[in-house]
């Protein structure tokens, strides 16, 4: 979705006389988009170009490292320690499949193995467990890590409202996709990844 489409996309790296492209997705999980979308449409594309198609944002391996600074940082401007603080990881989930809610279980336990927050659960906007009743459960200091790509109104409204009908004192990091360090995150993806034959 958006602009450019994936397609003029690859139309452009054709146009520039470069024969391979990596394709990272920008999405939190390896569910149907990344595994059955985005195939289909690079196989359509009718150019020269060869693609490789890298694992996506969500399942990369120094992400939880990364909810983890953003949940300490949020957790510190409120004045709390991270050891005292609940850190909730909050994702899309899905009722068609379990990717999405995965993906997230996978990055919060990690994230737990760190050993830095008091605890860490996971809550969801269209699955069990959902956020609405985990806020509604959370004790003590509470800091929400939005598992998003930081596109739609998910990360940027949904949260950010159930958050505050909650009322409780929690703090809330935002998109993890929208942290500038996830840039970085790309190009070293991008950097080790095998070029495409």
């Amino acid at each position: 979705k958006g602009h450019p489409s994936l397609e003029e996309a690859v139309a452009a790296v054709a146009e520039a006389g470069l024969g391979r492209a990596l394709v990272y997705p920008f999405l939190m999980s390896d569910g149907y988009f990344a595994t059955t979308v985005l195939p289909r449409r690079l196989a359509a594309c009718a150019s020269t170009v060869t693609t490789s198609v890298l694992p996506p944002l969500g399942l990369d391996a120094r992400l939880p490292e990364l909810v983890a600074r953003a949940a300490s940082a949020a957790a510190r401007d409120a004045g709390w320690t991270a050891a005292e603080t609940h850190l909730l990881v909050g994702g899309h989930g899905s009722r068609l499949g379990r990717a999405s809610a995965d993906a997230t279980r996978a990055v919060a336990a990690r994230v737990t193995e760190l050993g830095l927050f008091r605890d860490v659960t996971t809550a969801f906007l269209e699955e069990p467990p959902h956020l609405e009743p985990a806020l509604a459960a959370a004790k003590g200091p509470l800091v929400v890590a939005g598992f998003f790509s930081g596109e739609g109104v998910h990360g940027w409204r949904d949260v950010p409202a159930a958050i505050a009908a909650s009322g409780l004192d929690a703090r809330y990091t935002g998109p993890i996709g929208a942290l500038p360090e996830v840039a970085e995150l790309i190009a070293a993806a991008a950097r080790t990844a095998p070029m495409p034959d």
